[in-house]
């Protein structure tokens, strides 16, 4: 499955929010679209 995340998912797991875990069990394993602001490098 696909999932459209914002900047605010990356952000919230880079400075260890309270949500972190509950994004990455929600992400895990699926493909992520985002903004082309974001880059994979």
């Amino acid at each position: 499955m696909s999932i459209v995340v914002d900047t605010s998912v990356f952000i919230a797991v880079i400075t260890n929010e309270q949500s972190k875990s509950k994004l990455i069990k929600i992400t895990e394993n699926e493909e992520l679209i985002s903004p082309s602001s974001i880059r994979a490098c």
